[in-house]
């Protein structure tokens, strides 16, 4: 008998999305997730003067990343209520692969040894690429690891989010600066994880437009299929000639101070990948 799932999954998706809402319960519900809809907060539906108040002086943002932002804000206030050591923040255009069943099952303990780890991500942020430590593991649940990483990766639509990281961006959520997938502006120091292989999420088609985070675009899907493959990331590394580029990245990196010189740093693969069911 499979052990019961001891990670809480919360979804924020909008009320309004109910075809975005059932896509992604047929999707957990066939592998067995437990999961809580986080009803997501719609920028544009806010009066212009409520976000200005929100703002700190000279900041700018778009309703719909203020929108993001308050949603995000209102799942750690859940967390935290709550007192969950772990939480999977999904977004509603998220996609899980089979495997990271295994690490919801396990018990990561009260005290995990990051503040986010994400399942996926871009692999880079407004400054610059992102680079992992490759000589650095983190064992997590399920015979996965995490890597840490030089500083926080873009986008937010499937990542672990500790108790004490919710609570301290709860501390400091406002005036709203940036956002939430934005993190250099914070006054602390912040412990940045991912899973680098074997791929544990995925964007799914929707994510090619999202209403809620304003996120659209034109692209076509293609090799579908292939891309849940971990060796779909690899091939395409090596015809692209990638890793000789992320070799030079990690140089100039270090050259500008942006990770340190005596760590095996290596450039975080591809980032987010759009797949279908």
């Amino acid at each position: 008998m499979q052990s019961a799932q001891k990670i809480p999954v919360f979804v924020i998706s909008l009320v309004r999305d109910a075809d975005r809402r059932a896509t992604i319960s047929a999707h957990l519900n066939k592998f067995g997730v437990e999961f809580e809809f986080v009803d997501a907060v719609e920028g544009k539906a806010l009066p212009a003067g409520e976000i200005e108040g929100m703002l700190a002086p000279g900041a700018s943002m778009t309703p719909g990343q203020v929108g993001c932002y308050l949603s995000h804000l209102e799942t750690y206030r859940r967390i935290v209520e709550r007192k969950i050591p772990v939480s999977l923040i999904l977004e509603d255009d998220a996609r899980l692969s089979v495997s990271a069943l295994k690490l919801l099952r396990s018990d990561l303990g009260e005290s995990p040894p990051f503040d986010y780890c994400f399942l996926d991500s871009e692999n880079f942020n407004d400054k610059g690429p992102i680079f992992y430590d490759s000589s650095k593991t983190y064992p997590l649940g399920g015979a996965f690891e995490a890597h840490p990483l030089s500083h926080g990766p873009l986008t937010t639509h499937a990542f672990l989010i500790s108790g004490a990281a919710a609570q301290k961006r709860l501390d400091h959520g406002f005036p709203i600066h940036w956002p939430i997938d934005m993190y250099d502006h914070l006054p602390y120091p912040i412990s940045f994880l991912a899973v680098i292989r074997p791929k544990l999420a995925w964007l799914g088609e929707l994510g090619i437009q999202s209403s809620t985070f304003e996120r659209h675009s034109g692209v076509r899907v293609s090799l579908r299929f292939m891309k849940k493959s971990h060796w779909y990331y690899r091939v395409r590394e090596l015809l692209l000639l990638k890793r000789l580029t992320w070799m030079r990245e990690v140089r100039e990196a270090q050259r500008q101070g942006r990770i340190s010189p005596d760590r095996a740093w290596k450039r975080m693969p591809s980032g987010r990948q759009i797949i279908t069911e």
